[in-house]
């Protein structure tokens, strides 16, 4: 018998921000997930701790890294905000506030361009 945990992995999703689509994993590594866990709950008990709101950054540069690793931490931190890096967690794992947010399926930029192509 063979348990395949590549057929259960979940696709990757891609966040577009600024003039550039970045592609994030859909299944984070276990570190990268249990980093992500941990400043979670510490935000909660300690919401506008400027060094934990720095350390969340960081944890969400680091999954941007994992396919994207040249993207520089500084450029990150020029491109997305703190209220953009908490919905890019919700986005990754589907949280409820997170469906509110319009998610358009790839190409479909422009609802014309969709329609056009065959």
């Amino acid at each position: 018998m063979l348990l395949d945990l590549n057929k259960v992995a979940p696709e990757d999703k891609k966040i577009e921000l600024g003039d550039k689509k970045y592609i994030i994993p859909g299944q984070l590594p276990a570190s990268v997930m249990l980093k992500v866990m941990r400043i979670q709950n510490d935000i909660g008990e300690n919401p506008g701790d400027p060094d934990l709101i720095e350390q969340c950054m960081k944890i969400v540069h680091e999954v941007f890294q994992i396919n994207q690793p040249d993207l520089a931490y500084e450029d990150f931190m020029k491109k997305v905000s703190f209220d953009q890096a908490t919905l890019i967690i919700g986005f990754l794992y589907e949280s409820p506030g997170v469906k509110e947010i319009e998610k358009k399926p790839e190409g479909e930029d422009n609802p014309q361009a969709a329609k056009s192509v065959s």
